[in-house]
């Protein structure tokens, strides 16, 4: 390391080293054999042009400009604080850097140092930087990290920890639930968790293990009152629990009487009634016709997402449920929906891609085009669909309009 801290390699050799190096071994192999591989031809001559290069440019950072370009298009390499070389994708961050350091590292990362400068955990390293990681113990990884890494590794290591997180807040809030159940039968559960059975006496109700049960409680994917029916066969609640379940009951079912002149709902959710509140993932937005899947949100009802959705990789297996569309429902709503017309700026185009989605029974609720400087014009439309065959077949007949290049869902 020099005196402002840039990185030096020095390499000794005798003569006979030199001559190899320079004239031998990848020379003579090219030459003699008669084997050599097309594109191991381009990489001699690209080695004999960077010499050529080095004698014509006479900025240093201007040749180190062009080496990079030619030699580290697909990938970065950076150095450790002891000088160690690391290959990384393009985009890569520190946090890339400290998760493949150690797991650990990756976890408590707040901040790094690049060149000896501070910098954000989400800037984006170059070839040649040398990074120092900072981290703290108290520091946690949050949702936000996924969205800026780019290496497998530190995505893995980030969903495994949050999951594994999102999964104990579960057990313990299942066990809080069932506890207060088992107090309304007037039992104990740390008494019924003492049981040496305990794992195999849940795997009758279709649960891998004990706490796998908790879990399922925790997330909403099962209900407490019904597990403690099975879990106690002979027990019964007390008597003042009775009345006030009784009173409960009652109101539920005044509840549901006012509910059966509304709609049903788009979704329905196996094992859930039709009370469950059910939002759609902005991510995806999906429409009727497309495959889906639910997710549990504590306290936000189930999310839904296209099946091939890239955000439900980020969230916790166990918290999904089997979910699909409500035959029952279908025409009663309109779910929003944007789509991307590509076409030429014409006269008379955008009145006739108009006529098309109203002649679809599609509503428009609103446009926006910009036209670029070789005359073709982009129009982003917000509509309001049923289901996923009538987009289809609104795309379907924008596309056969002359002018109209591409057309496509957002």
């Amino acid at each position: 390391v020099g005196p402002f801290g840039e990185r030096l390699e020095i390499q000794i050799r005798t003569d006979d080293m030199h001559t190899i190096a320079e004239h031998g071994v990848a020379a003579h192999w090219e030459y003699k054999s008669g084997r050599i591989h097309e594109k191991d031809a381009q990489k001699f001559h690209w080695l004999r042009q960077l010499v050529e290069n080095q004698e014509s440019l006479d900025n240093p950072s201007e040749f180190l400009e062009s080496v990079k370009l030619d030699l580290f298009m697909g990938d970065i390499y950076v150095f450790s604080p002891k000088g160690d070389i690391l290959e990384f994708p393009v985009g890569s961050t520190p946090l890339d850097f400290a998760y493949t350091i150690h797991t650990d590292l990756g976890h408590q990362c707040v901040g790094a140092r690049v060149n000896g400068r501070m910098v954000p955990l989400k800037h984006k390293l170059r070839s040649g930087d040398s990074v120092e990681i900072l981290n703290s113990s108290n520091q946690r990884p949050n949702k936000d990290w996924l969205k800026f890494v780019k290496t497998s590794r530190a995505k893995t290591k980030i969903r495994a920890y949050i999951r594994q997180e999102e999964r104990d807040r579960a057990k313990e809030l299942g066990r809080d639930l069932l506890d207060r159940e088992f107090r309304r039968y007037g039992e104990s559960l740390n008494k019924f968790e003492k049981r040496k059975d305990i794992d195999n006496f849940t795997g009758k109700l279709s649960f891998a293990s004990y706490d796998e049960m908790l879990i399922s409680l925790g997330y909403g994917k099962a209900i407490a009152d019904k597990l403690v029916v099975k879990l106690l066969p002979d027990k019964h609640p007390v008597e003042e629990e009775k009345k006030k379940v009784t009173f409960l009951e009652s109101l539920v079912k005044k509840a549901q009487k006012k509910q059966t002149k509304r709609k049903r709902p788009l979704v329905r959710i196996e094992g859930f009634n039709d009370e469950f509140l059910i939002r759609f993932g902005k991510c995806c937005n999906p429409l009727p016709g497309d495959e889906i899947i639910g997710y549990i949100s504590r306290g936000r009802g189930v999310t839904v997402h296209k099946m091939d959705c890239p955000r439900i990789l980020d969230l916790d297996p166990n918290r999904a449920v089997d979910v699909d569309w409500n035959t029952e429902s279908e025409g009663q709503f309109y779910r929003a929906v944007k789509i991307r017309v590509f076409c030429t700026d014409e006269s008379g185009l955008l009145n006739q891609m108009s006529q098309v989605i109203a002649n679809s029974g599609i509503n428009i609720k609103s446009l926006n085009i910009r036209v670029n400087a070789e005359k073709k014009a982009t129009g982003i439309f917000d509509l309001e669909v049923k289901n996923k065959d009538q987009l289809r077949n609104c795309l379907q007949q924008l596309e056969r309009l002359t002018g109209v290049i591409s057309v496509d869902r957002i």
